[in-house]
Parts: C-alpha cells; sequence; structure tokens
C-alpha cells in the first residue's frame, strides 16, 4: 500500500493530542507523518471491531494551541498555514493552505470469538482529494481578517428566547452576564479553525452565531428546526448541565475523487496494517462499488454542534 497525504482527517488528532498543551506548538512535516489512526468503538454492541485507516503525510504546517476561555468553556485553535512563496518582482507571500489526500485500501473487521474466524468489510481501491483553506476573505487578499463587535445591543432574540445564552465563535465566548452595553470587538481569521468545549450552567443555553461582520454585527440564536408546514421555529438549547462541542471553520474548499470496490471476506488470521499489499481474501462475495468524481464542497462560515450528556 502507498503511504497516503492525508489532509483534513488529522484535524481530529491534531486537536486531540492539543489539548494539554497550553503554548503555541508548531507541527511539522517530522511530527505530523508519525501519526495515524485506528478507530475503536466504544458501543459495548461494536467491542473488538477495529477500522484501519493509514498513516498520514503532509507537506504543510500548521500550528495549534489551547486557550482558557474561562473555568466553564475551553478551545483549541488550529491555523492553516500556506507556505511562503516568492513571486516575479521577488516580494515574498503566503501561498493558501492546501493538503492532498490519497488513500489506497481500507479495511473494517471484527472476530467472531465462538469459532475464531475474523470477518472483514474491504474498501478495495482509492480515493484521492484535495482541500484548500485560503489565507483570506472573499477571494480577496486585501482582505486578511474581519472584526466581529459584540454588545447588548447586538444580540437579536426572538420573542419567547429570554434568559441564559452564549456567544461563541473562533474561541470568543461570551456569557449573557458578561455582554454590557459597551461593545467589544474581536478578529476573526480565515485559515482558523476552533473548537470549543464546556457545558450549560445555571439552567438551559442558547447558543448565538454572529450574522454580519464590523458595523452590522449581530448575534442570532442557531436554529435547530423549522416545521415546513407551520413555519414554527425550533431553536438550539442546550439542557442545564449538558456538555457541548462547537466547531468552528471560516472557510474550506474540498475535493474528491473516490473508486471503491466493496467486498466482504473471512480468515482465521486478523489482517494488519503491515500486510498492506495482501488484503483479505477475495471469497467472490461483492457488495457493489462506490464512486464519486470531481466537484468542489464548498463550507463557508461553517460551524457543528455536538451535544452530549
Amino acid at each position: 500500500m502507498k503511504r497516503p497525504a492525508v489532509c483534513i482527517y488529522i484535524v481530529v488528532a491534531l486537536i486531540l493530542s492539543s489539548l494539554s498543551a497550553s503554548s503555541l506548538e508548531q507541527l511539522s512535516n517530522e511530527s505530523l507523518d508519525k501519526i495515524s489512526g485506528k478507530a475503536v468503538s466504544d458501543n459495548p454492541a461494536f467491542i473488538g471491531q477495529d477500522i484501519f485507516f493509514p498513516a498520514i503525510q503532509t507537506d504543510q504546517e500548521m500550528s495549534s494551541y489551547s486557550q482558557g476561555t474561562n473555568g466553564v468553556h475551553q478551545t483549541v485553535t488550529i491555523e492553516f498555514i500556506g507556505r511562503d512563496a516568492q513571486d516575479e518582482f521577488g516580494y515574498v507571500y503566503r501561498e493558501i493552505f492546501y493538503a492532498n489526500a490519497f488513500v489506497e485500501n481500507v479495511v473494517y473487521q471484527t472476530e467472531n470469538a465462538a469459532n475464531g474466524m475474523y470477518s472483514f468489510v474491504v474498501f478495495e481501491g482509492t480515493l484521492k482529494g484535495q482541500t484548500r483553506v485560503p489565507e483570506f476573505f472573499d477571494n480577496n487578499p486585501n482582505v486578511p481578517t474581519k472584526d466581529v463587535t459584540i454588545s447588548r445591543a447586538r444580540i437579536d432574540l426572538p420573542e419567547g428566547l429570554t434568559g441564559n445564552y452564549l456567544c461563541s465563535y473562533q474561541g470568543h465566548v461570551f456569557s449573557s452576564d458578561e455582554i454590557t452595553q459597551t461593545e467589544q470587538t474581536f478578529t476573526i481569521y480565515p485559515n482558523r479553525q476552533t473548537i470549543t468545549t464546556g457545558k450549560a450552567v445555571d439552567g438551559s443555553m442558547a447558543i448565538l452565531l454572529p450574522r454580519g461582520t464590523g458595523a452590522n454585527t449581530l448575534w442570532t440564536p442557531v436554529i435547530k428546526t423549522i416545521d415546513p408546514l407551520t413555519h414554527v421555529t425550533e431553536y438550539l438549547i442546550i439542557p442545564d448541565g449538558e456538555r457541548y462541542v462547537h466547531i468552528s471553520l471560516n472557510h474550506l474548499v474540498a475535493r474528491m475523487d473516490v473508486n471503491f470496490q466493496v467486498r466482504m471476506s473471512n480468515s482465521t488470521r486478523p489482517w494488519t496494517q503491515h500486510d498492506n499489499a495482501h488484503l483479505p481474501p477475495d471469497r467472490n462475495q461483492t457488495l457493489g462499488s462506490f464512486s464519486m468524481t470531481g466537484g468542489n464542497t464548498t463550507i463557508n462560515g461553517g460551524n457543528i454542534f455536538i451535544t452530549a450528556n
């Protein structure tokens, strides 16, 4: 199996390795190419089932650091930093961050303890992709940053939604009692990803995100669902004591080409990443093929919320 150069899939690993860091940590090729993934489910119904992924390489740097917002909410930040390049006039500039992905053959296996047999689902084929994270907003090199403003006058709560709320964006977290009439401003970056974790305290809590920037900033609650018939809107509310994860990335463009044949197999011996060229045997149990070619997926102002007890 070829060594792949995997892109955005490393982000979770980087975050987990950064949670205990209290200062800036430069992540170079030397450290990234030693990261590999083995996902094991904690669900009791799936104990013993492993997914094997190849090792990871990239040829561009990232910087990662953690910051304590307060005792309840914590943030890990990852900056996607492009290479320094030089134009024809000798001026040095930074290229857009990009990372290429190449994955060949993914194997999922589980052991049947009753008869000592190992079962496999084999994704035989290749995945190729590229992820780009720009250094500037709006395709304009003259806009490397933007400002977001917050004050009580900029909180836009719908009727019936009052009380406990949290404003969260790119690691800047403000609880409802921390926001005053005095305006505060912070800077946001297109190539910054943040993961903020925390929990609702002193009652259930709504989450607010900024809409607009600068003098046009308004903070509005995250919408969970809108009933298509009644148009009644349900907002994301974190119940008292429940934890949340807020993942935020301003801009990302990804392209992916996938061509996998999916088949099942079984054997009396396990398969490991070291087998490489020797995949589990083909038992003529092909389930079908999965192909996807071309096209770009663009994330602009992407925010993901996960809640858990």
